[in-house]
């Protein structure tokens, strides 16, 4: 039990580190992390991938309170966007996690790679531009509902993914950032509420279980993820720093990985 913790910690530390650094987020490690760590520990049973999904969603919680806070504080959020934006994610996230428990443990896995190699293409495209279109505000309502649904079913907290939909409406950059960091917040509360309820009360889960949130599991990945994300982000300042490459490192390795995923699912 104290190794699997320390794997926990140890990865908690490095995805801290890296969201600090490169201003992404860590869920698209956090999740395989906590597979690991479950299929190690014995625990979980057939209802591994959902504890992974909501405890990841726990554990990004914390670290998107701080941003919201943070965007608010410097108005780099379009309130319009987020309050017309936020029905259609929480419906959609709140639905997704009741949703979750149904479906098979290989299509989530398969979904969620699927997903974070979409994730990683977008980081390697991240500097080319792309043609804006002009979306009425409806059509961006309702986006937040699919955005809502694919972060609820993939356990992150969705902000590439708002992104390259604000992005996409010709949105300034820069309010598109402070928007999709708003938008997060309400994607893992949701998150974690519907995991909550939709694992109650099931006697497969282990102990000191919250629903399909693991609390010793989120509180041994925050203790270090929060304190080298601030690290990282100090270190993302240093103008000796090569971020693009490691941007395009980091892209790589996220693809990488969603491969050997679905290559492992291919040979089970």
């Amino acid at each position: 039990m104290i190794s699997g913790v320390a794997i926990l910690v140890i990865g908690g530390g490095v995805v801290g580190l890296l969201s600090g650094v490169l201003g992404v987020g860590g869920a698209v490690f956090i999740v395989p992390l906590l597979q690991f760590y479950f299929v190690r520990q014995g625990i979980g049973g057939a209802m591994v991938q959902q504890l992974a999904l909501g405890t990841s969603l726990a554990t990004i919680l914390f670290t998107t309170f701080s941003s919201f806070c943070g965007h608010w504080r410097y108005g780099s959020m379009r309130m319009d966007l987020w309050k017309r934006m936020t029905p259609g994610i929480v419906a959609g996230t709140f639905g997704g996690a009741l949703l979750a428990p149904y479906l098979s443990q290989t299509f989530l896995r398969i979904f969620f790679s699927c997903f974070i190699f979409y994730m990683g293409s977008r980081l390697l495209l991240a500097g080319r531009k792309t043609a804006g279109h002009v979306l009425p505000m409806r059509v961006l309502a309702a986006s937040g509902l699919v955005i809502g649904v694919i972060s609820s079913l993939t356990g992150v907290a969705g902000t590439l993914l708002s992104m390259t939909v604000l992005v996409w409406a010709s949105i300034d950059w820069k309010e598109a950032v402070g928007t999709s960091a708003g938008l997060s917040l309400p994607i893992c509360a949701t998150g974690v509420a519907g995991y909550i309820v939709s694992g109650w009360g099931r006697p497969d889960l282990p102990p000191y279980s919250l629903g399909f949130i693991y609390l010793p599991g989120m509180v041994s990945l925050l203790v270090s993820s929060v304190l080298t994300a601030y690290l990282g982000a100090r270190i993302s300042h240093c103008v000796w720093l090569p971020v693009q490459p490691l941007r395009t490192v980091f892209a790589l390795c996220v693809m990488g990985l969603a491969c050997y995923q679905l290559t492992q699912l291919l040979l089970a």
